[in-house]
């Protein structure tokens, strides 16, 4: 599978959609304003999102496009901890 990194809306990416779907080619979009939380699923690493899951032994490549990979992380009850971590809530998308 190909994992697409983009913005939301970029031209470019839909473009090249067209071309995979075409070829059916497996690929999977991941948007600029998605936030992933890491589980394990049966010794696999999963990434989950409200829009998209996927286990990371099933990409093949990766175009890098626009965007990028944001993770859900904890808030830790030590406040020097937490000024060095950028947090995502789980209900915030930022």
């Amino acid at each position: 599978m190909i994992l697409i990194f983009s913005k939301n809306d970029d031209y470019t990416t839909n473009e090249i959609i067209k071309w995979l779907i075409l070829y059916e080619k497996p690929y999977l979009r991941v948007h600029e304003d998605e936030i992933f939380d890491v589980r394990i699923h049966k010794r696999r690493i999963l990434l989950k999102s409200d829009r998209n899951e996927f286990f990371i032994d099933e990409i093949d490549s990766v175009w890098y496009r626009r965007g990028g990979l944001k993770f859900l992380r904890l808030e830790y009850k030590n406040a020097s901890i937490n000024t060095h971590i950028v947090i995502f809530p789980k209900n915030r998308i930022i």
